[in-house]
Parts: structure tokens; sequence; C-alpha cells
């Protein structure tokens, strides 16, 4: 009974969960690729390879190589420049202005804080299309500026350590009388306090 036990328990543990995520990978080449030219596609697969080949991780490999494809379909269906066409075959050929254009249509279908994820994996590509590659002599990221993330001012509540109450001022003043400004010689010029307080002395 022991020896049965013991040999149970030695058996790996794979069970129906473990092998339908074997056989269902995040990143999917074809469906990336899709619509895109022959020349992107082999391109985007042979990037593919080397981020492999350098043990990058399914999910960030899946984000580069979809923000890729993603700038190759915009310059072939959205891209509103008629000189566009040639990039949309060949990545070799995306300028600067093909990029702002198209970070900026990210901006406004999505959001910025996507196109800031799209901007840092094209930073990538291009990387590894110059220095790995040598098919292009200048990055087109070059001199394109990150999006701004826009600044979300939180509310809290005033706390006492902030506003201490001053010498003399009562437990009802120091409550409405939160900030005091000051005037030229070092006097007190008025309080910043309830609305209509000063009205009402």
């Amino acid at each position: 009974m022991g020896r049965f036990r013991s040999s149970r328990l030695s058996m790996p543990l794979i069970g129906t969960f473990t092998r339908r995520s074997a056989q269902m990978p995040l990143l999917d080449l074809d469906k990336i690729t899709t619509d895109l030219s022959k020349t992107w596609s082999g391109f985007l697969r042979d990037w593919d390879r080397s981020l492999r080949a350098g043990n990058y991780p399914e999910t960030t490999r899946y984000n580069y190589l979809l923000a890729a494809a993603q700038l190759g379909r915009y310059l072939g269906e959205y891209s509103p420049d008629p000189e566009a066409d040639e990039a949309a075959k060949d990545p070799t050929a995306v300028s600067r202005a093909h990029i702002e254009a198209f970070q900026a249509w990210m901006i406004e279908t999505r959001s910025a804080s996507t196109a800031l994820n799209k901007h840092k994996a094209l930073q990538q590509f291009f990387k590894w299309l110059m220095l790995d590659e040598g098919e292009i002599d200048r990055s087109p990221m070059e001199r394109v500026r990150q999006p701004k993330m826009p600044q979300k001012l939180i509310p809290f509540p005033p706390s006492p350590a902030l506003f201490p109450r001053l010498p003399g001022q009562g437990r009802r003043a120091a409550q409405g009388d939160r900030v005091l400004v000051l005037g030229r010689g070092g006097g007190r010029a008025g309080r910043l306090g309830r609305p209509g307080r000063a009205s009402r002395r």
C-alpha cells in the first residue's frame, strides 16, 4: 500500500487546464500579421525569432509585435498621408511624420497611456531594424516625443497636522481658518476659511 501511494505522488500533476493552456498560446503570429504586406510580416517574424532568442516573455513579445503590426495597418488603412503607401509595404520606409501621426491617432482613438506603450514598443522595433539588421541608418523614433500623461488631482481631507492650531486660537476658529495670508510687513492681512466668514465679522 505504501509503495502504491508513493508511486502515485511521484506522477506529474498535469490537469486539463494545464493541457489547454499549452495548446492556446497568447502570441499568434498569423493573426497578428493579418492584412500586412509580405515585407512587414517577414520582418515581424524575424523580430519575434530574435526576441525568443533573447528569452523575452511571451507577453512582452506580444505587445511589441502588436504595436508594430498596428503601425503597419494604420499606414495602409487610416493614414491621411498619400505618401504612406510605401511605408505600408515596407517598415524601412517609415518616417518620423508617420510615427507622430500614428501616435496622435492612438491618443484620439485609445488613450495617452496606450499611445505611450506603443511608443516604447516601436522604439525597440526600429532599434532592432537599425542595430541588429542594418536595414535603416537612423530610427524614425529618434526625435519623436513620448506622449504626456494627464495629471489627475486627488482630493484629500485637510489634516490637523498640516494646519496646527495657533496659540490663543479657539477650536472653532482653528477649524474655520486654515490658512493665514501675511502682508508685506509680516502682519496678518486676511484669512482663507469658510465662505462668507469675513463678511459676517
